[in-house]
């Protein structure tokens, strides 16, 4: 079994500014955002991020000051 590059949640006041910056100023592309969710991803080459507000992680439970999400996909055998 191989794993998934792991891709951190990094905390944000305001996710549209925060990955306006990572865009703008750090060469990103942004991918997708739910602003009602408040969360965005954010790419560059392989690199992955997820921008997330307080909302977001207080409705998760994430609680640490960065997590790292891993997306596995199961199979049944």
């Amino acid at each position: 079994m191989t794993f998934p590059a792991a891709v951190p949640e990094i905390p944000a006041a305001n996710v549209d500014k925060a990955a306006a910056y990572y865009v703008d100023t750090l060469g990103f592309t942004f991918d997708w955002a739910d602003d009602q969710g408040g969360i965005a991803g954010i790419s560059r080459g392989n690199c992955r991020l997820f921008i997330t507000n307080r909302s977001f992680r207080e409705s998760y439970g994430n609680t640490g000051p960065i997590l790292f999400w891993l997306n596995l996909h199961a199979r049944l055998r």
